[in-house]
């Protein structure tokens, strides 16, 4: 079970995002990607132990506590850079996380249980992952070659380490290109999106 990258993982990952800038916090970059591959390790427990009440009601709640959270970063986004530099981190991030893992795991509750079908968290995982990138590192672009039209890009190869650290199985360059499109155009990656391998 997955509980933090390996020096070894990092360096890869870290060599993976190419642009060497100062502007990227890896300290906080790679805290971040430990803590989205502890909750994709743990998703298994916590569907035998949480209980999300009524689906519909559940999923409500946790909506508008996301919307709170959006706003909020939208509202401190704002603020004069001096007032932001002076304000502790309200930690929303791991915050909204935790949410939209829990709002994974109580609209596909029922659908999951009885296939034994985990696409989900792994799909959960990726959308993390894209986020992080996104909010830490840069935009959510890639290329693709002129003869064989393969993906490739610091996002590409940084979406295969991350996930093949967590999960042992890398979704190939076709399979992160694709869950970085239906992030771009969903916001996360839907259960549809299961193609792995190159």
């Amino acid at each position: 079970m997955f509980k933090e990258l390996t020096d070894e993982q990092w360096t890869a990952i870290r060599a993976a995002c190419a642009d060497p800038s100062d502007e990227v916090n890896w300290l906080r970059l790679r805290q971040r990607i430990d803590e989205a591959g502890r909750r994709y390790a743990d998703a298994p427990g916590a569907i035998a132990s949480a209980g999300f009440g009524p689906p519909f009601e559940a999923r409500q709640e946790i909506g508008n506590a996301l919307d709170l959270i959006h706003k909020l970063q939208e509202q401190l986004a704002r603020l004069p850079p001096s007032v932001q530099e002076i304000l502790p981190d309200p930690g929303l991030h791991g915050t909204e996380e935790s949410l939209q893992v829990a709002l994974v795991l109580n609209e596909n509750l029922v659908a999951i249980m009885p296939s034994g079908n985990w696409n989900q968290f792994r799909n959960q995982l990726t959308s993390a992952l894209i986020r992080i990138w996104d909010e830490e590192v840069g935009d959510l672009a890639f290329s693709k070659t002129r003869v064989e039209n393969r993906p490739y890009g610091p996002l590409i190869d940084f979406l295969n380490h991350t996930v093949l650290a967590v999960t042992g199985k890398a979704p190939g360059p076709s399979g992160a290109a694709q869950s970085i499109e239906a992030y771009r155009k969903f916001g996360y990656v839907p259960l549809l999106n299961q193609k792995t391998g190159p």
